[in-house]
């Protein structure tokens, strides 16, 4: 799949869209060193959101930055969405995330600061795994996807890994995984969800259990 053009989506984010605020006290965004082998995505399962019906309202997401107000967060259950059932299935809490009504394409994003793992991934002994559970509706041909971007000082981006367009899941999550070595001089992280809408009104890409992990190579 083409790398999506996602700093310049998120430049029109900062310039006045809407910019979600960061979640103050996270472990990702206070620790002084960046720990391995622990999730580093805020709200990754999105519970702390206060949940919706996926249409008339639109919650925000905690620690997320939305291009749109639609991506919202959505209760499993609601009407024409993922079941409870679902929900349970795949330890998914109360809560996904979804690309939201009268919107072709939108998606939402994080930063996530690196520190104190400068020498390693200099070295190129340090792994990034970023997996997530999507989902669609029915058999419509919407899709969604996740990507990782690798930031350095300046842009461009240094590498980005991408889960690839899923779609006609059958409103089932599907878990998606891609790992890279972490490019040298990598300093921070993006990890943004994409949906777009190719048929009727509604954007139906489902999200839910965002990870992001580093790893350290022997």
């Amino acid at each position: 799949m083409a790398v999506r053009t996602f700093r310049s989506l998120k430049i029109a984010v900062l310039a006045g869209i809407l910019v979600a605020a960061v979640v103050p006290g996270s472990t990702a965004a206070t620790t002084t060193t960046t720990p391995f082998d622990v999730n580093l995505v805020r709200d990754a399962g999105f519970e702390q959101a206060t949940g919706g019906d996926g249409i008339h309202e639109h919650p925000r997401l905690p620690g997320w930055t939305r291009a749109q107000t639609a991506f919202t967060a959505t209760n499993y259950g609601s009407p024409d969405f993922p079941t409870r059932a679902e929900g349970k299935r795949i330890a998914g809490g109360r809560i996904f995330a979804s690309c939201g009504d009268g919107v072709s394409s939108n998606f939402i994003y994080q930063e996530i600061p690196l520190a104190g793992r400068n020498q390693l991934i200099d070295q190129g002994k340090v792994r990034a795994t970023l997996s997530v559970m999507i989902a669609t509706y029915g058999n419509d041909p919407d899709q969604g996807s996740a990507e990782l971007q690798f930031e350095g000082a300046a842009p461009p981006p240094l590498g980005t890994i991408t889960t690839g367009k899923l779609t006609g899941t059958g409103s089932t999550f599907v878990k998606l995984t891609q790992s890279a070595i972490v490019p040298a001089k990598t300093r921070s992280l993006e990890v943004a969800l994409f949906g777009d809408r190719n048929a009727g009104s509604y954007c139906d890409a489902y999200f839910d259990n965002v990870v992001v992990k580093l790893h350290t190579l022997s």
